[in-house]
């Protein structure tokens, strides 16, 4: 699980919301990737998810090796459950680009918060 501090006012509860009954342990995943909180659209600002104005492309452009999407999907508070393989399908030069980019722009972190979908996705090609 990729976790960002409590995880509890953002994950999505009910018995019918498989990531809820994953992060309880009450049935084993079936897919590589789930969300625990709720999703939403935004551009590439953060809008209207944020108001940290993040410029997305900076972040991108750094990681990816292909064309920015219009639209993010972010998740509340940055709450996944991932399986390991999608976490290891980056290179460990694209894991060190990542911590690196904390230090050239003070948004870094929350525009991670709308990154982590593409990041976790192998349709979504890094440069490293």
């Amino acid at each position: 699980m990729l976790l960002q501090g409590n995880p509890y006012p953002h994950i999505t509860k009910g018995k019918d919301i498989p990531s809820y009954l994953i992060f309880k342990n009450e049935i084993k995943p079936e897919h590589n990737y789930y969300h625990l909180g709720d999703i939403v659209l935004c551009n590439s600002f953060g809008r209207p998810f944020s108001g940290w104005d993040c410029e997305l492309y900076r972040i991108w452009d750094a990681l990816f090796g292909s064309q920015m999407p219009v639209q993010f999907i972010a998740t509340y508070g940055a709450q996944q459950i991932v399986h390991k393989d999608l976490i290891t399908m980056r290179s460990r030069k694209f894991w060190e680009k990542a911590y690196e980019l904390h230090y050239e722009y003070d948004y870094t972190a929350w525009a991670f918060e709308l990154l982590w979908y593409y990041i976790f996705n192998s349709n979504y090609k890094s440069l490293i």
